[in-house]
């Protein structure tokens, strides 16, 4: 799962990268925003505390 993320992490940068060099490809660099932010979702969400579950009062 983290070699996924990590992939798609650099695949997001680099076609932010491409995006932001080439001002025709400037979709590319949408789509590598998306991916990245979608990227950081997964993540976040598998980052959840492990445990049992404690009682806040």
């Amino acid at each position: 799962m983290r070699t996924l993320l990590l992939f798609l992490l650099a695949t997001g940068v680099a076609l932010v990268t491409i995006g932001a060099a080439e001002p025709e490809l400037f979709v590319l660099s949408l789509l590598g925003m998306l991916i990245i932010a979608g990227t950081a979702s997964v993540a976040l969400a598998a980052a959840h505390h492990r445990g049992p579950p404690h009682a806040y009062h």
